[in-house]
């Protein structure tokens, strides 16, 4: 904790739990919303994993940019997969799952750039005799972090409704972006 690159990295890989860690979150929603549609199980498969095979050119779009300019665009795909999430939810009285589609496709994408840009940061960052403590430090804590919030948002969904947690993952996103923008080096303040 001493080292002030890694809080920051590790502050920003909390923050984007709610974009890397939420892909079952969408995906239970979406199968609850359309699990009597025929083929929604498919194209919710088929969209998770073309979002993960779109962020291979994202990422070479990305290569000569700053690691937080590929985390907050991570981020703004988390926002707006939460924001089309709410949408579906909320303001369409019989929704069809492929409006549900470009949700999983943009979590897919975010969740993949968010990665790739964490492991370049750390890697980065970290010496070669600690890397592998930093690394091991930071997915120990993520975890912890990740299952007692997935905890929190489960209960939410079922005290209330699914929109509740899409609406707290979705201020988490910003929280994330406005993070890895001011926070990180190569944002608004250079460390």
């Amino acid at each position: 904790w001493r080292y002030d690159w890694f809080r920051r990295f590790l502050t920003a890989r909390i923050l984007l739990l709610s974009v890397t860690h939420v892909m079952p979150f969408y995906a239970i929603h979406a199968a609850s919303l359309h699990k009597d549609q025929t083929g929604s199980y498919a194209a919710f498969v088929v969209a998770m994993s073309a979002g993960a095979v779109l962020s291979g050119p994202v990422l070479y779009a990305l290569t000569s940019r700053s690691v937080s300019l590929n985390l907050a665009v991570s981020a703004l795909a988390g926002m707006v997969a939460a924001v089309l999430a709410l949408a579906v939810d909320m303001m369409m009285p019989e929704p069809r799952f492929y409006y549900y589609v470009p949700v999983l496709v943009l979590n897919a994408l975010g969740a993949q750039v968010a990665m790739v840009a964490l492991a370049v940061y750390l890697g980065e960052r970290a010496e070669d005799g600690n890397r592998e403590y930093f690394i091991a430090t930071s997915r120990f804590s993520g975890g912890v972090v990740g299952v007692a919030v997935a905890a929190a948002l489960g209960v939410m969904a079922q005290i209330h409704n699914e929109a509740i947690p899409i609406a707290v993952i979705l201020g988490f996103n910003l929280l994330a972006l406005v993070y890895v923008l001011w926070c990180l080096p190569g944002g608004a303040e250079q460390s």
